[in-house]
């Protein structure tokens, strides 16, 4: 997908398995039982070693969703540090790879996937607009854009790099991995992963 075309072009379109197949290699990172002290060291030492790029991070925790950017050594986010001790899940990806971590208990495991490597796989690119629209007078570190719902009364501060000169609204755009069930031979996603937040269209101010 061209990077200057607004999200909700993809969106409307009808989903379609890409005619050229995607190459693409996925690695099961085997489970790790952990310290919740240890918990933040663990998940950098991963990041290290599987993403070879800069990129955005989304973080689940018990309390909150937390967007920040993973720099190569540090995860960066627009307010406070990142508190390890309640993370349930994190995905750290850009365009060419992701790195999908999922606690369970006092276990750790993951999944980490990079394109244009390994075997054949086709796939379908989706798109979906975030809540909220984008807040212009929001005091917020290079790199990050707050979206806000004022009537529900949610803000959230996602990581966007893109042209965003009068953009109102934004989008998660999704790659959809198509592969078959081993003992029914049926096609399906079989796994999905993160791409970017995109401008989504109609999200252009008017003069």
């Amino acid at each position: 997908m061209e990077n200057n075309r607004h999200g909700m072009d993809l969106a409307k379109e009808q989903l379609k398995v890409m005619e050229c197949p995607l190459l693409s290699a996925f690695t099961r990172i085997e489970s790790q039982m952990f310290n919740v002290d240890e918990l933040g060291n663990i998940i950098k030492s991963w990041l290290k070693k599987y993403m070879h790029n800069k990129g955005s991070i989304v973080i689940w925790t018990y309390a909150e969703i937390t967007w920040g950017i993973w720099n190569g050594e540090e995860i960066c986010t627009s307010g406070d540090c990142v508190n390890f001790k309640d993370i349930l899940e994190l995905r750290a990806f850009n365009e060419q790879e992701e790195l999908h971590l999922v606690r369970e208990d006092n276990v750790l495991e993951g999944r980490y996937v990079e394109d244009g490597i390994g075997s054949n796989t086709y796939y379908v690119d989706s798109f979906a607009r975030l809540f909220g629209e984008r807040d212009m007078q929001a005091d917020i570190p290079q790199g990050f854009v707050r979206l806000s719902d004022p009537k529900r009364k949610l803000e959230m501060d996602v990581v966007c790099d893109e042209d965003l000169v009068g953009v109102q609204y934004l989008g998660l755009e999704t790659r959809n991995y198509v592969g078959a069930d081993e003992k029914t031979g049926l096609s399906g996603y079989v796994d999905y992963r993160f791409i970017a937040v995109r401008p989504a269209q109609g999200g252009h101010r008017n003069g």
